[in-house]
């Protein structure tokens, strides 16, 4: 179903991502797509994996996320294209880019975006 190509789509991202990045680099995923991170197998950027749950439950935890992304900067980043606020700013101000995109109309869709030097 629907589900399980979805999850592919979040492993062939990770995988991706994995195979592109170096051993010091992290990743911050946005929103809930932990399959990203398993299959990456890089260093979260942020200790929040779930970013939705933890926010409906502690609102400030965007504050702490906000804040761990603006002092290290990670290399790679990853988004469903929904819910990128505040993060879509984030992305722009820091000179990150489209490097690969994921998925299909059915499913979804995820971008791989990885920070300019």
């Amino acid at each position: 179903g629907v589900y399980n190509q979805w999850n592919a789509v979040q492993e062939q991202a990770g995988n991706w991502v994995g195979e592109e990045a170096s051993a010091e680099d992290s990743l911050f995923v946005i929103w809930d797509l932990p399959n990203v991170y398993w299959a990456s197998g890089i260093e979260p950027a942020t200790r929040y994996l779930y970013i939705s749950s933890v926010q409906a439950v502690d609102p400030g935890v965007q504050d702490e996320i906000l804040a761990d992304l603006q002092s290290e900067p990670p290399r790679w980043v990853v988004s469903s294209r929904t819910h990128e606020e505040p993060y879509a700013a984030f992305l722009s101000q820091h000179d990150y880019r489209t490097v690969q995109t994921f998925g299909s109309d059915s499913v979804g869709f995820l971008d791989v975006y990885e920070l300019g030097n």
